[in-house]
């Protein structure tokens, strides 16, 4: 037996000790104890039917130990019955744990209990083993596994353990901190496992703009995202899947239309630049990609990230990798969605007698001395559901992806993916359908001997979509806010009715289509190439052609509605009847050429690249219009009238050049400098003033690794620190006009009459100043830190972040107070607006026995402000209600509601619009701001924040225990106002058909929630609809925006299955539920204030996951 003097020496030869310094200072007062009390220390414990925990915990409550377990060990053991007063703990621990079947052994102030190893059966072997650290000193109470079952046991205070196991079975290792490991079970030779201390998160490496790095070494403020985890979720485009994901990125949906994509800001800006495999690519091609093709994904945010991508990166880059292949072992994977989604919410619609009894109060409260609707008309009326009548209870969607991915004998990589997505509508016709069609083909070679690598990627996406041709806005607007339930759809034949507007025809089939279709493919070849006889020198090209192209063919051909007697209600239909087809092209020409160069001398390392970037882009567009389509069925363009017929047409082309350039330094991975600059050249602007310069440069200081921070990494406080410090420049050009520089021509057809018919004219476009036109700039300043700790398994990221951009591009109002007959030219102003924030990321990873968890934060906060905004005229400047130079962010100016009136002497004691001239208990009053007596434009103030969410959060949740997974992920935003519009806040009670809209006020029903409304016209010029605060709902949100759970069955039933690598089985969820005050009118991420839009869906998914 070792004495406590060896045991200390054993576990605290090293410098780089395993355990903390608490730890170490507890046991080495402990070991006398352990090596003494253990024989003589006393305990008095006394437990009837008691659990084996209960045991452990009655003895920790009166000793310094700590019992080290597995669950799965005493589990089943049977209950203690005990009642021992000042007993040695020795004995008493012997003669229990013995009749348990269990044994035990001391380390420190730990007492490790493990099961009594039973004689090898024939069926089983015995395996016996010692687990160190890479210092070589033992771990105790690490855990062995006899992988897919719950065998196992951990490892005593030397590090080591005996096991019996199966024939041909794997151990898996681990321990707190440290890499897991997998390997064989040996019989009869004792197995020596190294475990190394888990720094995966640190060493990953992360992609950023030309290159690549690591989090230890990354000196920019980049995010990334790997798509495991949302790629089986029922998202139709990538944008989705990164809200509430990643911090500094708010994402906002638009609605739930099929085929809908939502709008990405990075930190506040604008549209971000999108990068895929190292080309600039758009939008629509970032959200056609399949997910499960992308490796990870990268958001760029300040500007030591962003400068080398020059003009177009102001406003911050998503920058994604795809898969390519690799794996020496052959692989094959389906993924299958099938899906069913409904809106998240729909106000609730009111009854025909709720809405005949309200507009009957509304009449008399109106003058009249009589129901407008009797009792005996209401009963005859019909109570139709006009949305049971369009809706599905669930539209459907299904998604099927399959990739195919190794490396061939003679090391050639490969990765293929097919992938096809339907999704279906909630309306019972086939309108709003969406459908895209996905494939994407990489292959690469590396030439060892000579380093070099030659590679092809190949995709392709296709869309098609189905929109109505009424229009999103006519068909919601109609079918969910002004039908009647005592309107009849239908005559007796079956025929439509003849309705003013009518929702159920504008969505039979009959009423024409809107086919569009959009197509991209996209090549790129590729060469990297390890120059041997220059060690650390690279060079790299990449050439990549992208051609897109869409048609559209618009065919309204009106549904026939006919009255009760049989009459058409239109006649003239076929001349009503239009037809128009667009049909535009582009292809866009990259060429990358880079040459990069690293050298390490020492502790010192430096690295410099230069980058040579081309695009060049061609773009035409024609455009054709005919009505007069004598038949519904004869629907192509020359069956319409020719004397109307219309055609258009453009042409675009553009070119863009840059020069990239880098330099980083560090020493001994502790001080970090880079460099970086893009000189870019732009055809926007006239030759002298096209190029522009733009640098950035970045520190970075790891204090972790310096002498005087060693005691806390020994205990595990701080085991990675580091500081970031940001400053760069990023030029811009948005919002130029093409050909600014140059004064323009324009032909109008119709510009005069003359002699009764239309003359042309050409005139003369605005006016230019070449020499004041050209880039603005953006400074970017950024400061944050990365802390790890907890053995690498909480870490944290912080960023603040400001933002200054100066000299916008605009004519300029407030030079001159005379006008000149058109606007001053488009020049560099004073302008500046300003933008500044935090954001932080907060993550917790570790495993407890068989369950591995994962837990995330994020949350992002900013606001902006104009310091000088140039576009405002002089008037505007010098009115501080008005003006929106020295304002932050808010919804807009608004009056300030005081209520409703509830009599006469509210109304003849308070201010009033000069058009107000007839107001009455139940109207609205309004706020007098400046105190003049009256309520006009003088009394609007700005209120609130924008629909645009200035303070975003997520909250992600992973866990997976034995082959169960269960991933979710809360999102929400803070205040964030929106206006009640269109039907939802009418003041004419014959368009009042929700539920919450009876609530209104009455001399019956004076404690309303809504002002009284009217039979006829808008009384006192709209006054109770003009946009004030009392209509403005604050839209933030709380929502469970995704949840998966689901088995692989890979765990058990088909563990010995050979061939069959996965076999996941899931349900998934989207939106599955919100808390918003705007959810009473509608989803708080709808496309329309007015509820005239597709309502954003709900959506519950099956999910299979096959790897073969």
């Amino acid at each position: 037996m070792k004495t406590a003097k060896q045991s200390i020496d054993l576990e605290y030869k090293s410098t780089k000790k395993r355990l903390n310094l608490r730890t170490a200072l507890i046991s080495l007062c402990m070991f006398a104890f352990v090596g003494t009390s253990a024989q003589t220390g006393t305990v008095t414990v006394k437990l009837r039917n008691a659990s084996v925990k209960e045991l452990f915990s009655a003895i920790e409550k009166q000793t310094p130990y700590r019992f080290s377990y597995r669950d799965a060990e005493i589990k089943g053991k049977g209950n203690v019955t005990i009642f021992a007063t000042n007993r040695e703990l020795k004995q008493l621990l012997e003669d229990e744990l013995s009749q348990l079947g269990l044994k035990y052994a001391v380390s420190g102030n730990k007492i490790i209990v493990t099961p009594v190893v039973a004689a090898s059966s024939a069926q089983s072997k015995r395996v016996t083993g010692r687990v160190v650290d890479a210092n070589g000193e033992p771990v105790i109470g690490a855990t062995i596994k006899e992988q897919g079952t719950a065998n196992g046991t951990i490892t005593d205070f030397g590090g080591n353990f005996t096991l019996d196991v199966a024939d041909n079975a794997m151990l898996e290792v681990s321990y707190i901190g440290y890499k897991s490991q997998e390997l064989k079970a040996v019989a009869g030779k004792t197995l020596s496992v190294t475990l190394r201390e888990d720094t995966e998160v640190l060493d990953e490496v992360v992609v950023v703009g030309y290159g690549t790095t690591s989090n230890r070494k990354l000196v920019a403020s980049v995010s990334t995202m790997k798509t495991d985890k949302v790629s089986d979720l029922p998202f139709t485009n990538n944008g989705s899947s990164l809200q509430g994901r990643v911090a500094g990125v708010i994402v906002q949906n638009s609605g739930g239309e099929p085929g809908s994509t939502p709008n990405i800001y990075i930190r506040g800006g604008g549209t971000p630049l999108y990068v895929i495999d190292g080309i600039i690519r758009d939008a629509t091609d970032f959200n056609t990609l399949t997910s499960s093709d992308i490796e990870n994904i990268s958001v760029l945010k300040d500007a030591s990230a962003t400068a080398v991508y020059g003009a177009q990166a102001g406003n911050g880059i998503v920058l994604v990798t795809t898969k390519k292949g690799g794996s020496e072992t052959p692989s094959i994977e389906y993924t299958g969605g099938f899906d069913w989604s409904k809106p998240t919410t729909l106000p609730e619609a009111a009854t025909t007698k709720e809405i005949t009894d309200f507009y009957n109060t509304v009449y008399r409260y109106d003058g009249y001395t009589s129901d407008f609707y009797t009792a005996e008309e209401v009963a005859k009326m019909s109570n139709t559901d006009w949305r049971k009548l369009a809706l599905k209870n669930w539209g459907p969607t299904m998604r099927h992806n399959l990739s195919m991915s190794g490396k061939t004998a003679k090391g050639i990589n490969y990765y293929t993916s097919i992938g096809y997505l339907d999704q279906g509508t909630i309306f019972k016709s086939d309108y709003n359908t969406y459908q895209r069609y996905n494939i994407r083909s990489s292959v690469s070679n590396t030439f060892d001997k000579i380093g070099l690598e030659v590679g092809l990627t190949v995709d392709g996406a296709l869309e098609k979509r189905n929109p109505n041709p009424e229009g999103q806005g006519q068909i919601w607007r109609n079918l969910i806010g002004y039908m009647k339930p005592y309107q009849e759809p239908f005559n007796a034949d079956g025929t439509y009715t003849d309705l003013d507007v009518h929702p159920l025809a504008w969505l039979d089939e009959q009423d024409g289509y809107d086919h569009q279709r959009n197509i991209a493919i996209n090549a790129q070849l590729y060469a990297n190439w390890n120059i041997p006889w220059i060690k650390g020198l690279k060079a790299g090209v990449i050439g990549n052609y992208h051609y897109n192209t869409f048609d559209q063919k618009y065919f309204r051909a009106i549904t026939p509605l006919y009255s009760a007697t049989g009459a058409l209600k239109d006649p003239n239909m076929a001349d009503n009847r239009e037809m128009s087809t667009s049909h535009w092209w582009e292809d866009v020409k990259d060429l990358q050429v880079n040459l990069e160069y690293e050298k390490a001398i020492g502790d010192h390392f430096f690295n410099v690249q230069g980058v040579y970037t081309y695009t060049s882009s061609y773009k035409e567009q024609i455009t054709g219009n005919r009505k007069g389509f004598a038949s519904p069925t004869m629907d192509q363009m020359d069956f319409g009238a020719s004397a109307d017929q219309k055609t258009g047409g453009m042409a675009y082309e553009s070119a863009r050049l840059g020069y990239v350039g880098r330099l980083r330094y560090s020493y001994a991975d502790k001080y970090f400098i880079e460099g970086n600059f893009r000189y870019d050249g732009s055809d926007n602007f006239a030759p002298n003033h096209r190029w522009g310069f733009f640098p950035s440069a970045a520190l970075a200081w790891v204090p972790s690794e310096e002498k005087f921070m060693q005691p806390l990494k020994d205990r595990h406080i701080i085991d990675f620190l580091k500081i970031r410090l940001s400053y760069g420049q990023v030029g811009l050009e948005e919002g130029v006009n093409r050909f600014g520089y140059k004064t323009v021509y324009y032909y109008n057809e119709f510009a005069s009459v003359l002699g009764g018919s239309f003359k042309p004219n050409i005139y003369e476009g605005a006016l230019v100043d070449a020499a004041n036109l050209s880039w603005y700039k953006q400074n970017v300043f950024d400061i944050g830190f990365d802390l790890y700790t907890l053995n690498n398994h909480l870490n944290l990221t912080f960023d603040y972040f400001y933002y200054q951009t100066k000299n916008y591009l605009m004519a300029p109002k407030n030079r001159y107070s005379t006008t000149l007959g058109k606007d001053l030219p488009q020049v560099k102003s004073n302008s500046e607006l300003r933008r500044g924030g935090v954001e932080f990321t907060l993550r917790y990873k570790n495993k407890w026995e068989d369950l591995n968890y994962d837990l995330g934060f994020n949350a992002t906060y900013y606001n902006e402000m104009w310091a000088l905004d140039e576009s405002e005229d002089l008037a505007v400047l010098m009115n501080p209600k008005q003006r929106v130079s020295q304002e932050k962010l808010n919804w807009g100016r608004l009056y300030h509601s005081t209520g409703i009136y509830q009599n006469m002497e509210d109304i003849l004691d308070s201010p009033r619009r000069i058009s107000s001239n007839e107001l009455r208990p139940g109207d609205l009053g309004y706020q007098d701001i400046n105190g003049d007596g009256k309520i006009d434009d003088e009394d609007c103030t700005r209120y609130g924040k924008p629909s645009k969410p200035s303070f975003d959060y997520g909250f992600d949740f992973n866990l997976d225990y034995k082959g169960i997974f269960l991933y979710g992920l809360f999102q929400g935003t803070g205040s964030r106002y929106m206006m009640l519009g269109g039907l939802l806040k009418d003041d004419r009670a014959s368009y009042m058909t929700y539920k919450y809209q009876m609530d209104s006020w009455t001399p019956q029903n004076t404690d309303a929630e809504y002002p009284r409304v009217c039979t006829e016209g808008s009384p006192n010029d709209g006054n109770n609809m003009i946009n004030s605060d009392f209509w403005i709902v604050n839209a933030s949100y709380f929502r469970l925006k995704t949840l998966q759970v689901g088995y692989d069955f890979k765990y058990s039933l088909l563990k010995n299955v050979k061939g069959i690598s996965k076999f996941r089985v899931s349900l998934a969820g989207t939106n599955l539920f919100t808390l918003s005050d705007a959810m009473n009118y509608f989803d708080p991420e709808t496309a329309s204030e007015g509820g005239e839009a597709y309502p954003v869906q709900k959506t519950i998914s099956l999910v299979l996951n096959i790897g073969f």
